[in-house]
């Protein structure tokens, strides 16, 4: 397994750095929910996220996607205030209210899910591969190690969905969570992420998911039932059945980010 699984694009430095699997100061409770590798096969386990730590890439690739932390952990904060103005809300009168809006950065939070799905089934080794080229855990597609680091880009059916059931009433809670998604067995295909509440997938595979794919956890996900909007651009927040906010993802900004 190579030390750095950035090394498929070359220039490496020859000095392995200490990353965080899942970028530190997210917010919340400073944990993440991970479920479907070997120590946590069916059930969730909750992990400090300070203790997820791997030396899994090079000084000089870990420290170029410090951006990519920051632009989760802003898309987390636009998430907590949305979720901070409905609880407000939830204890006024119900009227017409003033819609306020929230912005998401779309393009680095979908590359900080792949960056973050790569790190932690990577750090978790087993038998697993990757279902695009079959290649082992341990080395990323190069593509894929590409559009981490802004050089390419997703290209429908490849890219992050949001995963949602019409009329759902989401519950935007202060946590996240990870499982791979498999075919064949062993095959990585995708992972679902819950960011803060609102359920995501990130479809490593060129062709549309079967619904029939095994999710580990899935009490909590309504993953066979869920509509998969692809690039989704914006999320209503309704109170008293009025609208009262919303979060537009912006999809085509990256400022300072490339």
């Amino acid at each position: 397994m190579p030390q750095c699984w950035a090394s498929a694009i070359g220039d490496c430095h020859p000095e392995q750095s200490r990353e965080h699997l899942v970028s530190a100061g997210l917010g919340g409770d400073g944990s993440i929910d991970v479920v479907g590798f070997p120590w946590c096969r069916h059930e969730p386990k909750r992990v400090g996220v300070a203790s997820l730590t791997g030396k899994i890439l090079c000084r000089k690739h870990n420290s170029a996607l410090s951006p990519l932390d920051d632009a989760a952990k802003k898309a987390f904060a636009a998430l907590a205030d949305a979720t901070e103005l409905s609880n407000q809300r939830n204890l006024q009168r119900p009227r017409k209210w003033k819609v306020k809006r929230f912005e998401i950065l779309g393009l680095p939070l979908e590359r900080w899910f792949l960056k973050t799905a790569i790190n932690l089934i990577v750090a978790n080794p087993n038998d697993v591969i990757w279902g695009l080229d079959g290649g082992p855990v341990g080395r990323p597609p190069k593509h894929l190690v590409r559009i981490v680091y802004g050089d390419s880009a997703f290209v429908e059916p490849l890219g992050l969905y949001a995963a949602v059931d019409v009329g759902e009433t989401m519950n935007l809670s202060d946590y996240v969570r990870f499982a791979p998604l498999l075919t064949d067995g062993n095959r990585i295909v995708a992972g679902m992420f819950t960011f803060r509440g609102v359920r995501f997938v990130l479809n490593l595979y060129p062709t549309i998911l079967p619904r029939d794919l095994p999710l580990p956890g899935a009490g909590e996900v309504r993953w066979r039932s869920a509509s998969l909007l692809y690039h989704v651009k914006r999320i209503n927040v309704r109170v008293a059945e009025r609208l009262s906010h919303y979060v537009q993802v912006l999809w085509h900004v990256e400022p300072g980010l490339s």
